[in-house]
């Protein structure tokens, strides 16, 4: 009765209304003619890619449809066998450059193998395929002069390419121009890097690699049951040629050469490295610790089942709903579909209710813990090499940052006591040898006193104070030797916030605290660091007027997110616009040092090698005798940007990656 109005507005709401006058003449709403190559272009660039095959297939069939099509030419493929022919195509090759598209089996350095490689040179195309009994020292030696020499190799994915050929002892070197890595930082927010979508981004409808023209490709029997393989292998040899000019345009139009050159080509050769050698783990304490793990487990599970009354299955969310909140008559916060959730976030709020939601944390926490890393890591360790090989990606974060995978190295907690001990596990993977770690110090607080120019984190960071502390003080007004451990906790809460772009509600969630309390730290701080809300505000108006946040080295990323008439998203696009040249800033800090570190490692001989990168953290392995490595590390992490505060960089030698936290 209460909302007896609103309930009849809503019925009147619901009701299409049939009785409006329409004056609109249908005839006059008939589609006529249309711009075809406008809607293809548009479908291309929204990445509509079904709708827009679609589209060419029916009209370009129906109404000869003129949209600038020109067939690629068809390239004549010719074999090693052919002596003649292949010295005048490298002599070619040297003169134009080469594209150079493959085809690779594995999924990392331990099982990767190369299957067949097409090295284009204009209208020619030479075709390798790799097995045990046909590839030979003229075939090696062919490659080796084509991959090593001081004109351009186009190639896509081209670390995969060198971790490949590096398994047969073949080289590439520099000048390369990566086709995937050019996308990536022309736009680093694509669902997808690979040859076919940048393909269809860029040049689809504009060059059509015609099916009645790819009989061209590979008409001798080179490959024999191998011929359409290797057929697409040269069609893509064509595709790199087309994108390369195209992306170049694009990559001189932003800005971003140097970037581009200097830092993601040869971080390519890098990250092919520290793939190569892989990171070492001791197996009889990952054994031990699974053995642990399997106890504190079991431990927890009889304890979860004691406060429940009963044993179910703690990992069926359907069953824990139903002890929390119908056994145990726990407040539900959060209702999915299929009934109430019993995410992490539910359960941290049930704490302060039952003893029961913290065990089923720590269940949880110390399961993912066991089934990722000590169940798995080592069945990951390689036979011929007794280590484990990730991949490392260049092109799978918005940010910039790099990332890992098969298996993800980068997040093993480090908080908890598993997490930790797990680290442990880590160790040099030869005798004798240490690890060094590096770590740059509030990295992204740094870059934010550099951007905001703010006189008080500037001052700050140039006298070393501890920043944390300078805050707490600040916020709840009293000396810096009076700041409380949980003062300073709060206060580093409030400072990575204002990196992140988090505003009241988020820090009120993340601490737990009340909205007002929230507000008073964030105004507090605004106060005191002016000029940081001054710059959180240009951040946003400028990312909104260009479309676009940018880092100081010039990567852009789009952020559409700030025109939606989405509050949320929007309020998100706020966030990224803050975020991301600070984040982003110190993601391409980071890539610089460790390009410049390998570079003078190898310059200088050493047999110290780069394993790992973690975010802000670098880790290697030595031989005793090269401590000068830590001089080297720190003179290139210190001095990989020129700020207006001192990039502080903190390392230590370990016998574990354990040791280091």
């Amino acid at each position: 009765e209460e909302n007896r109005e609103i309930a009849f507005l809503s019925k009147k709401l619901a009701i299409i209304e049939t009785d409006i006058p329409v004056t609109l003449d249908l005839e006059e709403a008939r589609l006529g003619l249309w711009n075809e190559r406008e809607v293809v272009d548009s479908l291309s660039a929204l990445e509509f890619k079904t709708l827009q095959r679609r589209f060419l297939e029916k009209f370009g069939e129906e109404k000869d449809m003129d949209v600038g099509e020109q067939d690629i030419l068809p390239a004549r493929t010719i074999g090693v066998d052919d002596k003649e022919e292949v010295e005048s195509f490298i002599v070619q090759a040297k003169k134009k450059g080469i594209g150079v598209p493959y085809r690779i089996s594995g999924g990392n350095y331990c099982n990767v193998r190369i299957e067949q490689i097409a090295i284009s040179a204009e209208d020619r195309v030479l075709l390798l395929y790799f097995d045990e009994s046909s590839f030979d020292d003229e075939e090696k030696s062919i490659l080796e002069k084509l991959l090593t020499g001081a004109f351009e190799k186009s190639i896509h994915d081209a670390k995969n390419l060198i971790i490949s050929l590096a398994k047969l002892g073949i080289e590439i070197s520099l000048p390369v121009f990566d086709t995937s890595i050019a996308a990536y930082v022309e736009n680093p927010s694509l669902p997808s890097y690979s040859l076919d979508n940048l393909w269809e981004k860029n040049i689809a409808g504009k060059v059509v690699v015609d099916e009645k023209d790819r009989g061209g490709y590979g008409q001798q029997e080179l490959f024999k049951t191998k011929e359409d393989e290797a057929l697409e292998v040269a069609i893509d040899a064509v595709r790199i040629s087309h994108l390369v000019p195209c992306l170049k345009e694009k990559l001189e139009n932003l800005g971003v050469v140097e970037i581009f050159e200097r830092v993601e080509i040869p971080l390519v050769f890098t990250l092919a490295r520290m793939e190569k050698e892989g990171v070492s783990i001791d197996l009889e304490i990952f054994k031990k610790l699974q053995s642990e793990a399997n106890s504190l487990l079991l431990s927890l599970e009889k304890e979860i089942h004691a406060l429940a009354g009963h044993p179910f299955n703690i990992s069926s969310p359907k069953q824990l709903a139903r002890v929390l909140f119908e056994e145990l008559g726990l407040s539900p916060t959060k209702k999915t579909k299929t009934g109430f959730s019993t995410d992490s976030s539910v359960l941290e709020a049930l704490q302060s209710e039952h003893e029961i939601a913290g065990k089923i944390l720590e269940y949880r926490e110390n399961a993912k813990l066991k089934s990722t890393y000590l169940d798995t890591l080592p069945a990951l360790v390689c036979k011929e090499t007794g280590r484990i090989h990730c991949n490392f990606n260049q092109t799978s974060t918005t940010t910039g940052r790099i990332s890992s995978s098969n298996p993800n190295l980068q997040n093993i907690p480090i908080r908890t006591k598993l997490g930790k001990r797990i680290r442990e596990g880590f160790i040099p993977g030869e005798k004798g040898w240490k690890l060094l770690v590096a770590d740059y110090s509030q990295i992204e607080l740094r870059v934010l006193a550099h951007m905001s120019e703010d006189p008080l984190l500037l001052e700050a960071f140039e006298r070393d104070a501890d920043i944390h502390t300078e805050t707490a003080s600040s916020i709840f007004g009293v000396p810096a030797e009076q700041v409380t451990s949980d003062m300073r906790r709060l206060a580093k809460m409030v400072n990575f916030g204002v990196v992140y772009g988090m505003g009241y509600y988020g820090l009120s969630s993340r601490l737990g605290i009340s909205m007002e309390e929230a507000t008073n730290y964030i105004d507090s701080y605004f106060s005191r660091y002016k000029g940081v809300k001054e710059y959180r505000e240009n951040c946003v108006i400028q990312a909104r007027k260009l479309g676009y946040a940018e880092t100081l080295s010039g990567r852009r990323r789009l952020i559409p997110e700030l025109s939606s008439d989405n509050k949320q998203i929007r309020e998100l696009g706020e966030r990224l616009a803050i975020n991301t040249p600070l984040q982003g800033t110190a993601a391409d800090i980071i890539k610089k040092a460790m390009v410049d570190v390998d570079s003078a490692i190898l310059s200088e001989g050493l047999k110290a090698k780069m394993i790992l990168q973690i975010h802000d953290e670098l880790l290697f392995e030595f031989p005793p005798e090269e401590e000068r490595l830590v001089g080297i590390v720190r003179d290139s992490m210190s001095g990989a940007y020129k700020l207006k505060v001192p990039l502080k960089v903190e390392m230590g030698i370990y016998e574990n990656w354990g040791e280091a936290k």
